[in-house]
């Protein structure tokens, strides 16, 4: 029988007694059919909804109208808070008679809680809080921005730039300078490397810290000579000294010169380092920086500031402007730098910031789905507890008094849910921090704090509330008379109810599709950087990096004499097969800033001015396994040739010589910030390319490799190629390193293929992370389907029954089931295909050489997801075929 406009029975519904109700809309639904038999469903329609209009007018005056007495009760104090008891009590006792769907639905809130507790405290401590001092809104800090070779580059200010700062500027209260150093510790018992950090005396002081103990750096710790003060760290002295307050006024030898400890520098100051130095190790001393010995661009330090009250940034911006342009106007600004103020927040570290809003915003989706699969599971309860709801309202119940014991148990879940969540959120802190905190140092100092404890209570309630809002709505549509005769069996009710879990399916399937669209894209990004060749061979190669102390070692003869020895040594070990010498092996290969010229070629301009730079000994490529496309490699004598040869790679051959012909040719290197500047060479051969930067580096990247003999600054490293195991073999390097100096501490120690892993971490991270939540939103998702058909097939039954005897195939039942309960996956999949497109353009930063928009993972995706969806509609119209029509015949 043709229904009439949903929408009009239900404001008849909404608006007629319950007595009256079902007469009306029985005797409306039949002239409303038999006007469609006899003149169409549109005059019908028409028709129909002139008897609503009439019908809502009287009713809604008579209500209007209707005299209301103010009735004033006097109850006792306790009354509503016992009320509150009882309904709680009673909910317990409901969830307990019914331990299977209690405990999944615990779990399932668990599931949800705890992943979005644990998305929130990594967002909270990494990308949202502040930084530990007074006032942190007004530091800045300060930088030099330019484009001295057409590229754009942020760097520390040149000397003058810094000075004019220090003397005129007038918009900050005080200007903090800091930097970075390795120094060397001699008196344990072997030397060792100890991380500096190198501040002006007023840095604490501008920050508003205080020492853990003793007193800041002053101005008299700046002088040099014997007895200069030093700062500990509190990390430091916590591990080292054992929080022995005894170690102030205790001498430290650091780089063979003696430091007085005079104060514990508070863990405040550390996490500041954290926070921006984000590439070098937690600092262990903090040394007194001179400005007076800030004297070429590579002495220049990092530039912090707290501005005036009421000072913006934006006037500390132009204010500098002005004192730049008169540098700029006197001729001391020969490379065209500008000041750049940057606010506190763009000081915290926001590395991570992408992927972990992302990452929120993915488990709150799974949380959705969850909530919608509970919604789902207490509608199906509701169809089953509609007698005793039809019941308790013939007793007197109100409708709201029905929903608050709905609610009342919705919290119950919730809360216990909740708790368990918790205990979750730090088992998957842990399993974070385990997986990726030793390459993810951010992922570190995560913790629970007080702000994650109230989001957790917030998603509670909200939790709770959508639980109760289904089956509350389920309510509205079912009238007590109906509930008690049985006859809501089938109706209006039903349709919606079916409507609704229909609607709840179709949502989480969009909101698992974008999980799973959003995880392939990073899985397939990770696997092709993972595939991309490094253009070397990193397995069994270590490297010992080594700085020497410029007191011991202040020639360069000396420096190069050093790295000989230690080489020609360990070329004595069995386990040695090959030993080169290097500035850095990959992924830590040094940058080298400057432009290519080629004699002859004026035309050609460079307009990739960031390179790679290495000084390498002629044993080099060997040793990490590269090979040349052409040409030699170096010699013995390459150091003392008038030729000055180098090496290039094959991205600079193809960008000067795309015919060939690099070998032999003359080039000009000018390099602003080496103290050679513009000077000839020869290439004498053309390098595979190689990955210097790591795997994800730019395919282009231009490289210069020149002799190690060259090479004057004090840091190095050695390179060994294994042929055992490399654990075995580092205690014998080390041993050759002391027995040529047994002052000298081992910077580092490299294994090249560990950190070519630990380069792609936080790719890895963000895809495991990611497919983690999404293939646990597909799970609940199929749970979803699951019990969405099971229940349609139950309810079912009968008409089934009467199917199958009237000569139905099996086949036929199960492609109807089946294409029941595929209609709301494939609207589902259509929304979510949809979501995907515009979710995965948040996602084009973190990607590999694949677009937000990659259609074989769109498709492919979608393709699993609906084949998974078919065996979730399956089964369970499977085992509904099976059904015995006569015994259903006669159970009717």
């Amino acid at each position: 029988m043709t229904q009439p406009p949903r929408l009009a029975v239900l404001l008849l519904r909404l608006a007629l007694d319950a007595r009256d109700r079902r007469f009306v809309l029985d005797d409306l639904s039949e002239e409303y059919a038999a006007r469609v038999a006899a003149g169409g469903q549109a005059p019908a329609t028409r028709w129909y909804w002139s008897q609503v209009t009439r019908s809502l007018g009287p009713v809604l005056w008579r209500r209007a109208c209707r005299p209301r007495r103010l009735v004033i009760s006097f109850q006792p104090r306790g009354t509503a808070l016992e009320s509150l008891w009882q309904d709680l009590r009673f909910a317990v006792r409901t969830l307990w008679r019914i331990p299977g769907f209690t405990l999944t639905a615990v779990a399932t809130v668990a599931l949800g809680i705890g992943v979005n507790t644990a998305a929130f405290s990594l967002v909270s401590s990494v990308v949202l809080k502040p930084l530990p001092f007074e006032d942190a809104d007004r530091l800045v800090e300060i930088w030099a921005e330019g484009e001295p070779m057409g590229a754009q580059v942020t760097t520390t200010p040149q000397p003058e730039m810094l000075q004019a700062w220090l003397d005129r500027a007038e918009s900050f209260d005080a200007i903090g300078l800091f930097n970075e150093e390795e120094l060397t510790h001699s008196g344990g018992a072997e030397p060792e490397i100890l991380h500096a950090a190198i501040v002006s005396p007023n840095l604490m002081e501008m920050l508003r810290v205080t020492p853990r103990l003793g007193r800041e750096l002053a101005p008299a710790d700046v002088e040099s000579g014997e007895g200069q003060g030093v700062l500990l760290s509190e990390g430091f002295w916590r591990r080292r000294f054992g929080s022995d307050p005894e170690v102030l006024g205790r001498t430290l030898t650091l780089d063979e010169k003696s430091y007085v400890v005079v104060g514990i520098a508070p863990l405040e100051l550390e996490r500041l380092f954290e926070a921006r130095f984000f590439i070098g190790p937690p600092k262990q001393v903090w040394l007194p920086l001179s400005v007076a010995s800030i004297q070429t661009w590579e002495d220049t330090p990092f530039v912090i500031a707290r501005l005036k009250p009421h000072v913006a940034v934006a006037e500390a911006q132009a204010e500098l402007d002005v004192i730049q342009a008169s540098l700029t106007a006197a001729g001391l600004n020969e490379g065209g730098w500008r000041p750049l103020v940057s606010s506190t927040a763009e000081m915290v570290n926001s590395r991570l910031a992408t992927v972990l809003w992302v990452l929120l915003g993915s488990v709150g989706l799974v949380l959705l789905i969850g909530c919608a699969n509970i919604a789902n599971m207490l509608m199906a309860r509701g169809v089953t507890r509609r007698h005793e709801f039809a019941v308790r309202s013939a007793l007197g119940a109100s409708r709201a008094r029905v929903t608050r014991q709905l609610l009342v148990e919705g919290l119950v879940l919730s809360v216990v849910g909740a708790g368990l969540g918790v205990v979750l959120t730090y088992w998957t802190l842990e399993a974070t921090a385990g997986l990726a905190a030793h390459d993810i140092r951010e992922l570190r100092s995560v913790r629970i704090d007080p702000i994650v404890l109230v989001f957790t209570l917030g998603l509670s309630l909200v939790t709770a509330l959508i639980f109760a809002l289904a089956p509350a709505a389920q309510l509205q549509f079912c009238g007590t008379a109906d509930s008690l005769t049985g006859g809501a069996r089938t109706g209006t009710s039903s349709t919606y109810g079916s409507l609704v879990r229909q609607s709840l399916v179709a949502a989480e399937v969009a909101m698992a599709l974008v999980l799973l669209v959003g995880a392939g894209l990073l899985l397939n990004s990770f696997m092709h950087l993972s595939r991309v060749d490094p253009g070397f061979h990193p397995s069994g190669v270590v490297a010992l990096e080594l700085t020497l102390p410029e007191t011991r070692y202040p020639e360069t003869v000396q420096r190069r004499e050093f790295f000989r020895t230690v080489a020609d040594r360990i070329r004595l070990l069995p386990a040695a097969q090959v030993v080169g010498l290097a500035r850095g092996v990959p992924p830590d290969v040094p940058w080298l800033f400057g432009t290519v010229e080629i004699d002859g070629r004026e035309d050609v301009v460079d307009t990739s001015p960031l390179k790679a730079g290495n000084w390498i000994s002629p044993e080099y490529f060997g040793t990490i396994g590269a090979s040349l496309r052409e040409g030699r490699e170096f010699t013995a004598i390459d150091s003392r040739s008038d030729a000055a040869p180098v090496i290039v790679n094959e991205s600079l051959a193809r960008r000067f010589w795309p015919d060939g012909g690099a070998v032999g040719t003359r080039i000009r290197l000018e390099l602003p910030f080496q103290s050679e500047g513009v000077v000839e060479h020869t290439v004498v051969g053309v390098l595979r390319d190689i990955k210097a930067f790591g795997l994800g580096d730019e395919p282009d990247r231009m490289q210069v490799y020149f002799p190690f003999d060259s090479y004057s600054a004090r840091e190095g490293v050695v390179v060994v190629r294994a042929a055992g195991d490399t654990d075995d073999l580092i205690p014998q390097l080390k041993e050759q390193v002391w027995a040529v100096d047994p002052n000298l501490p081992i910077t580092r120690v490299i294994r090249l293929d560990r950190d070519l892993s630990a380069n792609i971490a936080r790719p890895r991270f963000n895809a495991l992370l990611l497919s983690s939540f999404a293939a646990l939103a597909l799970l609940l998702a199929v749970i979803g389907v699951y019990g969405v058909t099971s229940l349609s097939a139950s309810q079912r039954t009968r008409e089934i029954g009467v199917r199958v005897a009237l000569g139905a195939q099996r086949s036929d039942i199960l492609k109807l089931m089946v294409g029941s309960g595929m209609k709301p996956i494939a609207i589902g999949a259509v929304l979510g295909l949809a979501l995907s497109y515009a979710f995965t353009r948040f996602l084009r930063s973190l990607l590999f050489e694949i677009e937000p928009t990659d259609v074989l993972t769109f498709v492919t995706v979608t393709l699993v997801l609906v084949v998974v969806g078919v065996l979730a509609c399956y089964v369970p119209s499977r085992r509904v075929t099976a059904v015995d029509p006569i015994g259903v015949l006669r159970q009717e």
